[in-house]
């Protein structure tokens, strides 16, 4: 029932806890009055007279009697006509717009949700009538703030900052108006709202009186005095937010355009203002992507080598997001009166030395910040590499300049691969100004260049900018990554070819110890390791585990051609795992390697650190192919003739390897097949004389690991070949206890049909492996393995379990699980045998018999009765055979076999259930009677108080009920829970156990420990998820027999007809209503509330009806002084 009373929604907000005074009791009856004179539009000179007759403050309450409050919620659900003349009157009585209701909220706050042709007329008329216009929220904003924010009108913003706020004001989290304005300027009102503020900004008192003391002296002043005085003294529009940031920097975040961001410096704002993160202007711009501010601010002698806390700069960060049209700004520069750019196409017609000469002395100017590439690739893209900044120094701030050189592209074009530097104009666009030129090579904090970011970000188009530029191809980072390293992982051709045509040296080593010939091979760049090869790379060096160019290849490459051509191509030498190429293409599956390097001179003998040889590792991956190629160079000897190699050098270093070599724990190419269930292989390797009992170093054959690993067929095969079936490992583990502990019974038939003479079954000699034995003809017991058992006690298998050992015990508990899984034939076998008569006396002795009965295993309970089970064992429940037999109606014949055979009648399990009681719950009734007629005692109870009757009840025995109230047991007799049998049988609804009790006069209104009657039962039973058609009749019934209807149905004290109205079971309360004679409809829950509350409150107006039909007390109140006509206004939806 709680869920109910959470689904109501409640309206009504009370504190219980609250004293009623008669004041308060007065000033309630006053507010709730005027607000229904207000809600239902009274004339106002009524409203006038009641509010100066009943001298009462519209004030005094804070919640949902405040009639402000309701005025204005009740406006916005309906947006009534009347609102503002309301409104106007409300405040003339003395409404208090600044009040804080209960939910925080602040009616003048509230105004600003109004409809827009409401909003400035509610706001004048609250100050006309002195409300507070300067009051913050809970968040620290005023209502001009929160104008803003709420992307309002223009006209009512210009409205109240007509009031002269503080614009130094800040709110929770550190913004300013300006702040806001700046942050919601693009998805403001037709962007007007940040101009407007911006224009018509308001100096604060010092700038004014400086201004004014400027003109009494006559002083003269130009426009740069003038910005002084006002970046000097006005402050107001350099005031940071908590995140650092002032106007001017939101604007740049934002990237506003450059009327904004002039106005915003004519207002005073710092060029050298820092966010928290210690970011500039510009770098705001560029980590934003906002061009416009970034123009605007490149404009400016702004200094381009700035860095943020990772020591990125401006380049850096413009590379990093992919932003070209920065990278360009950056390297070329702009011209903001659209001059020639410093870049353009190549001049055909001007001297090689002269462009030679003049890029020398740029350099030397330059003080050598950038490096000069190569004479040929300077032919073909001749700029000024030291990326040179050309802006003038000496440029003030200017309004209205907007548009610069919009279209980066139209001024670099980036399919033009021929450009180079305008000879005739170069020294006027080049500034050598050491402090404001950019240095290109800078590095961060991670070492990487922007060029290093613009590999790795696979952007080409920058790459080519910045390589023309100058950037140097030989930095490495911290990580010693070279780019040209960064543009093999790129994997990005014409990056590629642009790096390694520009970098000297390719043999450099990163920290990995790779070089980018080896990162090409892992990536298995062909292409790429072609042109390395080319240009010159080392293939001698080693990476991390000591392996060259050409073991990689070995393993990445789908050719090692290219590689074996070098003569100094390392194809002998061994990595740190002792592999050389042939072991390594092996290894790693690459057929085509492999099999291209058994045709040079290789050693097969050649063996790893874990003295592995070639075949072994074949054998181990399935590699067929290889395999039989290196049986066929084995046999072959050394006969020249191989008709599979016509390049086979067939030295005898190359053959000196055998089929059956041993690794350094003694396993052979077989053994490694058998391992890893390569039976194809393990044939070839049978084929070619591989011996098959050679033991590795845990003692295991080929047989025992095929056994261990659960090869099935492997196992066949080698048994075929002829491996020994009574060889034994380390751990005295022969391979008929293998198969039994891996539970791999095919193979155990297949062994024993085909090999059981070979086997040896009993080890007197051996203890260890007996015992090993034994454990295996126990789990073949436990798997209810009856021919297998048979093949062990045939060939004279004996297990000793005198005396109680752990065979005994072992040896129990397997024939009980046997017993348990229903292998019934494997258990009798046992059972029948004179060897385990003390095992088998043991086991009658168990709870088999009850297992079976309460499982109704028939044929196990004819096996157990079969062997002179005991009918009186118990369970670790208390439960005997009988007790749980009596359930199962087609049990008659083994009950009486049980009680034949001595089995007590009255005995009773840990619950104090009989075999009585068990026999009430079934159909058949010839259980019941036969343990009657026995002597079973019909007047028994569990231990939770349940007696027979409560049991037949429960089960819809009618004909057992019946004969019990013969026998004189009470029909109103209750269990521990104060529960009747009537309750029980409505609890799991037995509608004829129900009909049955009512007919014979059950008492209906008995009340159980929860405080509950049956009728209440019946309602909750019938509609606790989905109503219950049957049982209506039942409830209807139980009300014509006048069961109390007044009790509470849960622990809130909710009478029935409080439950019907919160189910939205009209007609059952309606019913209630109509035949219940002494059903009280003011009766209150716990928490004061009546029916006709809830009624209101869920808005159901048909019960509202039937209600005031039956003349319920409108004027009745809850606990907390409201009465129905409050709860029609407060909650009844309009």
């Amino acid at each position: 029932m709680t869920t109910l009373n959470e689904k109501v929604d409640s309206t009504l907000i009370s504190d219980k806890n609250s004293e009623k005074s008669k004041i308060e009791e007065e000033q309630l009856e006053f507010n709730k009055t005027l607000i229904i004179y207000l809600l239902k539009n009274k004339n106002e000179k009524k409203i006038e007279n009641f509010i100066e007759s009943s001298h009462g403050d519209v004030n005094y309450f804070t919640n949902e009697y405040n009639p402000l409050y309701q005025l204005i919620m009740y406006y916005k659900r309906n947006k009534n006509d009347s609102f503002l003349t309301l409104l106007s009157f409300l405040a003339s009585h003395g409404a208090n717009f600044n009040i804080e209701w209960k939910n925080k909220n602040i009616p003048l706050f509230d105004l600003l949700n109004l409809d827009l042709i409401c909003i400035k007329k509610a706001l004048i008329i609250a100050k006309n009538n002195g409300a507070n216009m300067y009051q913050c929220d809970k968040e620290g904003k005023n209502l001009l703030m929160r104008a803003i924010e709420s992307r309002l009108d223009i006209s009512i913003i210009k409205y109240l900052y007509s009031l002269n706020y503080n614009l130094s004001q800040q709110d929770n989290k550190g913004n300013t108006i300006f702040l806001k304005a700046v942050d919601t300027y693009d998805t403001n009102s037709n962007n007007k709202t940040l101009p407007y503020l911006l224009k018509n900004f308001i100096y604060n008192n010092k700038t004014i009186i400086n201004f004014i003391l400027m003109g009494k002296n006559q002083q003269p002043s130009s426009n740069s005095d003038i910005q002084n005085v006002i970046k000097i003294h006005n402050n107001i529009i350099n005031i940071k937010n908590n995140e650092g940031y002032n106007a001017l920097l939101l604007a740049v975040k934002n990237n506003q355009n450059s009327e904004i961001l002039n106005m915003l410096i004519d207002l005073g704002a710092h060029f050298n203002m820092l966010n928290e993160n210690s970011t500039n202007l510009i770098m705001t711009a560029v980590q934003y992507n906002s061009l416009n501010s970034f123009k605007y601010f490149l404009n400016h002698n702004i200094k381009l080598n700035v860095k943020n806390e990772n020591n990125d700069t401006l380049l850096m960060i413009a590379t990093k997001n992919d932003n070209l049209p920065m990278v360009n700004l950056l390297l070329y520069g702009l011209n903001p009166n659209n001059e020639t750019s410093n870049i353009k196409k190549k001049n055909t017609t001007s001297n090689k030395k002269i462009i030679h000469e003049l890029k020398k002395n740029i350099f030397n100017n330059l003080k050598g910040k950038f490096k000069s590439k190569k004479k040929n690739s300077l032919k073909k893209q001749l700029v000024s590499e030291n990326t040179i900044n050309s802006f003038d120094s000496n440029k003030t701030f200017k309004k209205n300049t907007d548009d610069f050189s919009s279209n980066t592209n139209e001024i670099y074009n980036d399919d033009d691969d021929d450009i180079t530097l305008n000879i005739e104009n170069s020294k006027d666009n080049i500034s050598l100004d050491d402090s404001n030129l950019l240095n290109i090579n800078e590095q961060n904090n991670d070492g990487d260049t922007a060029l290093l970011i613009a590999i790795k970000n696979k952007n080409s188009n920058i790459v080519n900018n910045l390589v023309i530029c100058g950037a140097d191809t030989n930095l490495s980072n911290n990580k010693n990554e070279t780019p040209l390293m960064a543009a093999v992982r790129s994997c990005n051709d014409k990056i590629f070819d642009q790096i390694i045509e520009a970098q000297d040296s390719i043999n450099h080593i990163n920290d990995d110890h790779e070089t980018a010939l080896m990162i090409a091979i892992k990536n298995n760049l062909l292409n790429f390791v072609l042109k390395l090869l080319k240009k010159g790379a080392d293939i001698t060096i080693r990476d991390n585990d000591f392996r060259t160019p050409m073991m990689n290849a070995s393993i990445y490459l789908s050719s090692l051609k290219y590689i074996l051509r070098y003569e100094n191509n390392t194809i002998n030498l061994k990595d740190k795992n002792g592999k050389n190429a042939l072991l390594l293409a092996i290894e790693n599956k690459n057929l085509v390697n492999a099999n291209i390097l058994l045709n040079y001179s290789l050693k097969l003998s050649d063996l790893d650190n874990k003295m592995n040889n070639a075949l072994m590792i074949a054998c181990k991956l399935g590699l067929i192919e290889i395999v039989n190629n290196i049986l066929i160079l084995l046999n072959n000897g050394n006969n020249n003739d191989n008709n599979n190699y016509n390049n086979l050098n067939n030295n005898n270093n190359n053959i000196q390897i055998h089929i059956d070599d041993k690794n350094i724990n003694f396993n052979t190419a077989l053994m490694k097949a058998c391992k890893y269930g390569h039976e194809e292989i393990v044939k070839i390797l049978i084929d070619n004389n591989a011996k098959l009992d050679l033991k590795n170093r845990d003692g295991n054959t080929a047989l025992l690991i095929a056994c261990k690993q659960k090869q099935l067929k492997i196992i066949n095969i080698l048994l075929e070949a002829g491996a020994d079936i009574n060889c034994y490992n380390n751990e005295y583990i022969n391979p008929i206890i293998e198969i039994c502990n891996n539970n791999l019974f095919d193979s155990l038939e297949n062994l024993f049909d085909n090999y059981s003479k070979k086997v040896k079954f009993n080890y007197d000699d051996q203890l260890s492996l007996q015992e090993h034995m034994n454990e295996c003809f126990i789990n073949i017991v436990e798997n209810g393995r009856y021919q297998y058992i048979s093949y062990f006690i045939d060939n004279g298998f004996i297990i000793d379990v005198s005396e109680r050992n752990n065979n005994f015990y072992n040896l129990l508990s397997a024939i009980m699980t046997a017993f348990k899984n229903g292998y019934y034939k494997a258990v009798e076998l046992i059972l029948s045998q004179e060897q385990f008569k003390e095992v088998s006396s043991e086991f009658r002795q168990t709870n088999a018999l009850i297992y079976a009965c309460r499982n109704f295993k028939t044929v196990g309970i004819d096996l157990l009765l079969k062997y002179d089970f005991n009918v009186n064992t118990k369970d670790e429940i208390g439960s005997t055979p009988l007790i749980e037999a009596s359930s199962n109606s087609s049990f008659y014949n083994f009950i009486k076999e049980f009680v034949k055979r001595g089995a007590e009648i009255n005995v009773i399990n840990n619950e104090g259930t009989s075999a009585l009681l068990n026999s009430c719950k079934i159909v058949n009734n010839n259980i019941f009677k036969y343990l009657v007629d026995k002597g079973a005692n019909i007047y028994i109870s569990d231990n939770e108080g349940n007696n027979a009757l409560m049991y037949a009840a429960c089960y819809g025995e009618v004909e057992k009920m019946s004969y019990l109230l013969k026998k004189r047991i009470n029909i109103n007799s209750v269990n521990n829970d104060g529960d009747t049998s009537l309750m029980q049988a409505l609890k799991v609804q037995k509608l004829t156990s129900i009909k049955y009790l009512i007919s014979h006069k059950a008492d209906l209104n008995i009340i159980n420990k929860k405080q509950q009657n049956a009728l209440v039962i019946a309602c909750l039973t019938a509609f606790d998820k989905e109503i219950n058609i049957d049982y209506i009749p039942i409830i209807k019934s139980l009300i014509q027999k006048k069961s109390n209807i007044n009790i509470p149905v849960d622990e809130y004290g909710n009478s029935l007809l409080m439950f019907f109205i919160m189910k939205n079971i009209t007609s059952m309360a309606k019913y209630l209503i109509d035949y219940s004679e002494n059903i009280d409809l003011n009766k209150k829950n716990n928490l004061g509330y009546n029916a006709m509350t809830y009624a209101l409150k869920c808005n159901n107006k048909e019960i509202v009806q039937y209600l005031l039909m039956k003349n319920v007390d409108i004027r009745n109140e809850d606990d907390y002084g409201n009465d129905m006509v409050m709860y029609s206004i407060c909650c009844f939806r309009y």
